[in-house]
């Protein structure tokens, strides 16, 4: 099922209104996302892990015509998502309050590298292609282990890597959109190839021994993902890799599932 991301499609997973007194608040519920290739030009790929991030707008009164807004992004999920995660469901929950709680792509729609991880921490599990969006429906059902790295990868080599790669790993993800586990697991193994970033290769390695079936690198190089088949294997293989830092088990969110 592939769907519209234009600027009025409303992309939320669940939104709660309050109101007390004069003050009024939207807080919109997401998940933990690491982005694994930015929509630089046509594609970009993010997975999302039932790992809880909340974003709240909050109405603190008016001074003259202008109301103060207080923003707030919070949630165990965010210290292992994508470092911009924050920033863009602060933008997002902030144009929601200021349209009667319509959470759309509207206040990143300038920003092309913030829509796939938006639009995975909301729905889920996602690539997005030029104006559309697709389920990553293979990995349904897997568990995933994040990594928040103890000594995080190089990541301004993992970014020119990124960019100055853009078309050859949009060609994999073009190559393997109906096979996501390897979607994933291909990309970090090129961006670990071209980049030559030996502890990520070293990493994948470990990982894949241990019995993951895709491994993934968020671009920003402070989290690594670990897909495998069910909760007793995400157990498993955090505990037996516990030196690469702190980590979260959780299952894979896939949007409609």
């Amino acid at each position: 099922m592939i769907g519209t991301v234009g600027s009025s499609h409303v992309i939320h997973a669940g939104i709660i209104l309050t109101a007390t007194g004069v003050s009024r608040c939207i807080e919109v519920e997401a998940y933990a996302t690491l982005t694994l290739l930015p929509r630089i030009v046509s594609i970009g790929v993010a997975v999302a892990v039932d790992v809880p991030v909340i974003a709240q707008a909050c109405g603190l009164g008016t001074v003259g015509a202008v109301e103060d807004v207080e923003i707030k992004v919070w949630g165990r999920g965010l210290y292992y998502s994508n470092p911009a995660l924050g920033e863009i469901l602060g933008s997002l929950v902030s144009d929601a309050y200021a349209n009667d709680g319509a959470v759309t792509v509207n206040s990143i729609s300038a920003r092309m590298w913030g829509i796939e991880t938006a639009i995975a921490s909301l729905e889920g599990s996602s690539a997005v292609i030029e104006e559309s969006t697709m389920p990553l429906y293979d990995i349904s059902g897997l568990w995933a282990v994040i990594f928040r790295l103890g000594k995080p990868l190089n990541s301004e080599r993992l970014v020119e890597t990124v960019y100055s790669h853009v078309g050859v790993l949009e060609r994999i993800v073009y190559d393997n959109i109906d096979d996501a586990p390897t979607l994933i697991d291909t990309l970090s193994e090129k961006i670990a190839s071209i980049s030559g970033i030996k502890r990520l290769q070293k990493i994948r390695g470990m990982l894949a021994r241990l019995g993951a079936l895709a491994v993934g690198v968020d671009i920003y190089g402070k989290h690594v993902i670990a897909l495998v088949e069910d909760a007793e294997s995400a157990y498993i293989l955090s505990a037996e890799m516990r030196e690469l830092g702190d980590r979260v088990e959780a299952p894979v969110i896939v949007p409609g599932i």
